[in-house]
């Protein structure tokens, strides 16, 4: 009796440590679990000084993390004021600023920055939404990259993990209803696998292929298109031109998570996307495309499809151009345009000089270069390339259009600019001060331009409105 007891005991103590295992708290919240309470004591376009989460309890409450490196999350601001303001009888949005994501941050230092960000900001778009400056909860939620969202139903419980959001699904969650979201996860959270855990991506088989059919040699030719899933890997840079890509010597491309534009960028210049920094892609190639096209809906779309596509090719015959041109032929095929590459005039801001004895007063006289200042409204630059100059300019100013150095200078300069550079006619302002003006013309651009191609019989069944 004494030894079942023994060995009862020790099932007991088995199942309480495996039970409260199971039950071990995760260094982040979890979609479905309660928030803790947590309060916020720094705020702005709020009623009270203070406000805890639980003030928010009847309400559906969005908290949004950004921080003042985060161009998507500084971009973000006029919309989510929007919703702020719209949804506002229903939704309480709350932006949290993070004054301190790591912890060895000089958060008193970071707060500036992000309070200054905030208040040019606020200059712009006279923005009426709830703000949060906050050194705990990045930390304490163990949030990674940003925008990092959590939207919390009028009982507390987290119900959405995102980084970006449409106001589509705020009508539908407020509905009642259940919208799909692109899932965002925190720094030490595993990635979580679709609702078929059997279908986990190998990246040694290609997309939707079996073991069997990546090893069978007697596919000469294969490509899969499909929309893409969580489940998939994220978005990676492709340049097929790039001597270290191994898709074309292993005759396998892969393409996760990019736009139309992004593939047809791929089939056409090699390159899924560029920066201002690419000088030759970006100065040359227009990344919008040219759109003659009858129904442009789906390039209108406030939450377009992203896609994964897969492409494999006889390896010893593999190249950049053959495998454009295999991916020109299923874009066709599948999303029924026809696109060229063509030389047009396009929109661009070019940079100029408007009185050449100021600029020839900014002619650099240091050795050493500097890069003094990089925020949202001072730049402070020795001994730099004037388009080093322009570049971060460009990079602060979120234009949709490229920003072209027409000042005919390569040379270095001093600069100490100050301006809100969220702000146009500030900058446009701040700039005559030093001899220099943006200019909105045109430019000769390799450009890809779609068109309808009647000879389809019928269109595709995601550009079909259900």
């Amino acid at each position: 009796m004494r030894k079942i007891l023994i060995v009862m005991c020790m099932l007991g103590i088995a199942f309480s440590y495996s039970h409260a295992q199971q039950m071990k708290k995760t260094p982040y919240p979890n979609v479905g679990e309660k928030l803790a309470n947590y309060t916020f004591t720094d705020l702005v376009n709020y009623p009270k000084s203070t406000a805890s989460l639980n003030d928010f309890r009847g309400k559906w409450l969005i908290l949004d993390f950004w921080g003042y490196s985060c161009s998507a999350c500084v971009a973000s601001f006029p919309k989510m004021d929007h919703y702020a303001e719209k949804f506002k009888d229903q939704l309480q949005i709350v932006m949290v600023g993070a004054t301190k994501s790591s912890p060895k941050d000089d958060r008193k230092r970071i707060e500036k920055i992000t309070k200054d960000l905030y208040q040019h900001l606020d200059a712009k778009y006279h923005l009426k939404l709830t703000v949060a400056f906050d050194s705990v909860l990045y930390l304490k939620y163990d949030v990674g990259s940003l925008p990092h969202i959590l939207i919390i139903d009028p009982q507390g419980v987290i119900r959405v993990k995102t980084y970006q959001l449409f106001e589509n699904q705020i009508v539908d969650l407020l509905a009642g209803k259940s919208p799909s979201f692109d899932r965002s996860f925190s720094r030490s959270e595993p990635r979580e696998k679709e609702n078929d855990h059997a279908n986990t991506y190998n990246n040694s088989v290609p997309l939707l292929a079996t073991q069997k059919e990546a090893n069978d040699s007697s596919y000469l030719f294969r490509s899969t298109l499909r929309q893409w899933t969580v489940s998939m890997p994220l978005a990676q840079v492709v340049s097929l031109f790039d001597q270290h890509m191994k898709s074309v010597k292993n005759g396998k491309l892969e393409v996760f998570n990019n736009l139309m534009e992004g593939l047809y960028r791929i089939a056409y210049f090699g390159i899924d996307d560029w920066d201002v920094w690419d000088d030759e892609n970006y100065n040359k190639r227009y990344r919008s495309l040219y759109l003659n096209i009858r129904d442009s809906t789906y390039f209108k779309s406030n939450r377009p499809m992203t896609f994964a596509y897969s492409l494999s090719v006889p390896k010893d015959r593999s190249s950049p151009e053959l495998i454009m041109k295999a991916m020109q032929l299923d874009l066709n095929k599948f999303f029924g345009y026809k696109a060229t590459k063509e030389i047009r005039k396009m929109p661009v801001y070019a940079f100029v000089i408007s009185d050449s004895a100021k600029v020839r007063a900014l002619i650099s006289k240091n050795k050493n270069p500097a890069l003094k200042k990089t925020t949202y409204d001072h730049l402070h630059l020795v001994n730099f390339p004037i388009g080093d100059f322009i570049k971060h300019l460009t990079v602060r100013m979120h234009l949709d259009i490229p920003v072209i150095n027409s000042t005919g200078m390569s040379g270095p300069i001093d600069i100490d600019f100050k301006a809100n550079l969220l702000d146009p006619d500030d900058i446009q302002k701040n700039l005559e001060v030093y001899g220099f003006k943006l200019v909105k013309t045109t430019k000769d651009m390799e450009v890809i331009v779609l068109s309808d191609d009647d000879e389809l019989i019928s269109t595709p069944s995601i550009f079909v409105k259900k």
